[in-house]
């Protein structure tokens, strides 16, 4: 990534930043998820959460194409969405 991405000199602090981005929504989400799989039911969740990290990798493969942190940042957080839900 370092390569591919314009020189910066904060590549550390946006690189990091995508790993945050990742975790926040993690925070308080699992509670909300573990009784909307008790309503909903387990496969349609684990549907509705691999939808999530497919959108998000995609939006966040996106942003590496076109080299946008902002774009990128909007990927992961998606992604963190449903990654971390699906074990749920």
């Amino acid at each position: 990534l370092r390569n591919h991405m314009p020189p910066n000199s904060n590549f550390e602090a946006r690189f990091n930043m995508l790993y945050s981005f990742y975790s926040i929504p993690n925070i308080v989400l699992p509670f909300f998820a573990g009784s909307y799989v008790d309503r909903v039911g387990g496969a349609i969740c684990f549907l509705l959460f691999a939808s999530l990290v497919f959108g998000g990798q995609f939006i966040f493969a996106l942003g590496i194409q076109l080299k946008s942190w902002p774009l990128m940042i909007v990927g992961r957080t998606i992604e963190g969405v449903g990654g971390e839900n699906i074990c749920v």
